[in-house]
């Protein structure tokens, strides 16, 4: 019976730390694809000044 609950609680951090992994994950894209937008505005502005 300990076992069990030993097993149980280690699958309930595990599941937990990859919770937290994906949430950062999911922030950092966030950050990513605004950077990314602002970029491809920018080049696209500096495309249109130019012609």
């Amino acid at each position: 019976m300990f076992t069990v609950a030993v097993v149980a609680a280690a699958c309930v951090l595990i599941g937990l730390a990859r919770l937290g992994a994906w949430v950062l994950d999911r922030r950092e894209q966030d950050k990513t694809r605004v950077i990314r937008d602002a970029a491809f505005v920018a080049r696209a502005s500096a495309d249109i000044r130019r012609d």
